[in-house]
């Protein structure tokens, strides 16, 4: 048995050997009784303290271990910005080092709009980020644009392990940044199928507006991702949504020729007014839209079929 102790005397656990095995996994093990991150602990044993490589064995079968929790160290710009700069290009040992300072992972960089773990989302180091988030990094933090690192990982082509590894940690999929935008939002604009489907899974809203109102499913058919329209449609988002200017998702589709996605939407049921109408006006306008002049009114639009129509026959 390992018997681990405080300064103080108190006991934190009693665990078996054969269940622990490292003296990481130990700390990793004491790192949800104690609330303290494994990087910030230090085990000790007969005064000296044992690396995290170390092997636990006891000829006795028993080992009593002294359990020191460490603040995190004074540190300077320099020091956050070496961290930073480890996370986006240097090793998971280097950045390991450092938070064994132990170092605090939330802190800004030397611009002020940075933390590792955006610096992770950005360069998509999956390692790093669940180092960091070992380490106790905020999963929701925002930089100066208000983008998380979820937002920055699905707009970034972080990929789908990055995504991952922040959902588990319970990244927040309705933050947006200052101008409205959502996790979501960002995946359907760059046509990431796989983040998108994710962050289905984790049942991020589909109707969330921009400052622009408009949709994922507005973005995405605007710029011609087939199957993010389709996994947005199969979600349950609003096919009949306008933003500001008048346009559903059906209308950007054909404004930019994107055929295929103008015929999956007609091809949905009951399309006769998928596109705007006088009874169908944007969500949000703003005053300069307001006040244009009669001329530049727009007309109300044809149904999806006509536009299918249109399109084909150009």
């Amino acid at each position: 048995m390992v018997h681990v102790w405080k300064a103080s005397g108190d006991q934190v656990a009693t665990l078996s050997l054969a269940d622990v095995g490292s003296v990481r996994a130990l700390k990793q093990r004491l790192q949800k009784l104690c609330e303290v991150s494994r990087f910030r602990q230090r085990l000790l044993l007969h005064g000296e303290t044992l690396a995290d490589e170390a092997q636990l064995a006891s000829s006795s079968g028993a080992l009593d271990l002294q359990l020191v929790l460490l603040p995190f160290v004074s540190t300077d710009v320099w020091d956050v910005h070496h961290l930073t700069n480890k996370v986006a290009t240097g090793s998971e040992r280097q950045v390991e080092e450092i938070l064994s300072r132990p170092q605090d992972p939330n802190l800004l960089d030397i611009w002020g709009n940075m933390t590792p773990l955006i610096a992770a989302s950005l360069r998509n180091r999956p390692g790093m980020a669940r180092l960091l988030l070992e380490a106790g990094a905020e999963v929701n933090f925002v930089d100066d644009l208000g983008k998380s690192p979820l937002s920055i990982a699905c707009e970034s082509s972080a990929g789908t392990e990055m995504v991952e590894i922040l959902l588990n940690a319970r990244a927040d999929t309705e933050r947006c940044d200052v101008s409205s935008r959502t996790p979501l939002w960002f995946a359907a604009f760059e046509g990431h199928a796989g983040i998108v489907k994710l962050l289905l899974s984790c049942r991020a809203r589909t109707d969330t507006l921009d400052d622009n109102g408009g949709t994922p499913l507005l973005v995405a058919s605007q710029r011609g991702f087939g199957e993010v329209v389709r996994l947005l449609v199969e979600a349950g988002a609003d096919k009949r949504a306008v933003d500001n200017d008048g346009y559903s998702p059906v209308a950007s589709a054909q404004k930019y020729g994107h055929v295929d996605i103008v015929r999956m939407l007609a091809d949905e049921s009951n399309q006769s007014s998928v596109l705007s109408d006088s009874s169908r006006r944007p969500r949000k306008r703003p005053a300069a839209v307001l006040k244009r002049p009669a001329k530049a009114k727009r007309q109300p639009a044809a149904d999806a079929r006509q536009v299918l129509k249109m399109v084909v026959e150009r």
